[in-house]
């Protein structure tokens, strides 16, 4: 049995994980410490036997974390640095030391490439993992959820849209994709889970609808509302994996998505609704990543929406099959079983 801290920050998606990765070392009889909070010791030996730090790869801001990193390897010997990052990481602002002294579990395959593009070293790639606290649960208030969209919008087809409103999540290119699908058909409806901020872009655009706040939701909430609507709508423009798009399909939904390198790694793209790119701009955000933002035509998104509502509409078991197999091809990515191998990673 071991003392574990999973230490983390505030973000939702990375809290999330954090969390899924504390539920797995418990299971398998650890005592684990999850924080989101600053570190408030000066030392972690005698407090813990092994550390495992949550945070993505932006040097501007987590370099203090590297830091705590290095110093538990150091003090305990078991760490491990799991990231994530979406873009281009800026070599200078990467520390002699952290090359030297860190070494880092990335979540997907692109982002150990950007680690190695600047002599990051990489231990291994783990991907991210779909879970579910309670199946039946969730299956439940799916039907439930399901029942309350139909009362309020009939017979609409359900688009979800679980995103923050960050520059890099092309919210505002799913506006204008509406806009122009609404020209041509009304028989569909934009589900958005995001933040309140986003009612002064959707005021003016029917059939986007704000349903929740992003962040404030139970995560089996989440992914019954995925499972409650027909597709995902996911209109990114960089990841450094995507979890809703694997949660969606995990959930048997599909989804009309950005077609990014990275989702190829896992997501069965033939089947679920890519949008494809055309360049890459690169935007600096000024935390030490230049983000790689993959650009796409808002018709073309505006078409693959036209086509998914089409499948529901008048190919139903077309629809189905694609349901299915998205299923299929994510279906082991659970939490217990990718997880597990993070734990193992500090010897657990």
């Amino acid at each position: 049995m071991l003392r574990i801290l999973v230490q983390t920050g505030k973000a939702v998606s990375i809290c999330e994980v954090a969390r899924q990765i504390a539920q797995v070392c418990e299971k398998r009889g650890h005592i684990v410490t999850l924080n989101r909070q600053m570190l408030t010791t000066h030392t972690l030996r005698g407090l813990f036997d092994a550390a495992i730090f949550v945070y993505p790869v932006a040097p501007a801001w987590c370099t203090k974390w590297f830091y705590y990193y290095s110093k538990a390897v150091k003090e305990i010997g078991r760490a491990v640095y799991y990231t994530t990052t979406e873009g281009r990481i800026k070599r200078w602002l990467i520390h002699d030391w952290v090359r030297r002294d860190c070494e880092f579990v990335a979540c997907s395959n692109y982002v150990a490439s950007k680690l190695r593009e600047v002599g990051l070293r990489v231990r291994a790639v783990v991907h991210h993992a779909a879970h579910v606290d309670d199946p039946k649960q969730v299956e439940k208030l799916a039907e439930q959820y399901r029942k309350l969209l139909q009362s309020r919008f009939g017979d609409l087809v359900f688009f979800a849209c679980v995103s923050d409103l960050s520059f890099r999540k092309g919210l505002n290119k799913l506006v204008e994709a509406v806009k122009l699908l609404l020209a041509k058909r009304r028989d569909f409806v934009i589900l958005l889970h995001t933040k309140s901020d986003v009612l002064k872009m959707i005021q003016d655009t029917p059939h986007i609808v704000l349903v929740g706040e992003f962040g404030t939701r139970d995560h089996d909430e989440v992914m019954a509302f995925y499972r409650a609507c027909h597709y995902l709508v996911f209109p990114t423009l960089a990841e450094g994996f995507g979890l809703p798009l694997l949660e969606a399909n995990f959930m048997s939904r599909p989804a009309v998505v950005t077609k990014l390198p990275v989702f190829s790694e896992y997501a069965d793209l033939e089947h679920n609704i890519p949008v494809e790119t055309h360049s890459i701009q690169l935007f600096d955000n000024e935390d030490g990543v230049l983000y790689e933002l993959h650009q796409y035509d808002v018709r073309e998104l505006a078409s693959a929406l036209d086509y998914a509502i089409d499948l529901v509409k008048s190919k139903k078991s077309e629809y189905e099959d694609r349901c299915a197999k998205v299923r299929e091809k994510v279906k082991d990515m659970t939490s217990d079983r990718l997880y597990t191998k993070i734990l193992e990673l500090v010897g657990g």
